[in-house]
């Protein structure tokens, strides 16, 4: 019996032969420091913050701040490398892809966004 993959990993792979991360880095290059982070108001209210930070070893982090006035997070979860030992590869490529989202997001409809300024 062949060996067949879920529909959803052949469909991933077809995603990522498309991607180019030399555009990617430099699409997220102005956002660097010690890490690039990214952030965004949600559309219901102004109550939440969506952030994407990849860090300088470009371990991928989520988090979420539920109010513009206080520095609670909601959560916040890494996805590492494969260097780094990580299992969720597919993850972590989707959160930088949402990052750059998030940057032309910001671009076409900046936001002020007190947990990023």
């Amino acid at each position: 019996m062949a060996d067949s993959k879920h529909p959803a990993v052949v469909f991933y792979d077809e995603i990522e032969k498309q991607i180019d991360w030399s555009r990617i880095w430099e699409t997220l290059k102005e956002y660097k420091g010690h890490h690039t982070q990214i952030g965004r108001i949600e559309d219901e209210s102004s109550d939440g913050t969506l952030i994407v930070t990849i860090s300088c070893d470009s371990d991928s982090w989520v988090e979420t701040i539920r109010s513009p006035d206080s520095d609670h997070l909601g959560g916040a979860l890494r996805f590492r490398t494969n260097a780094g030992g990580g299992n969720s590869l597919r993850v972590q490529t989707a959160l930088i892809l949402l990052a750059v989202a998030m940057a032309a997001d910001n671009a076409e409809s900046p936001i002020s966004n007190p947990h990023l300024e």
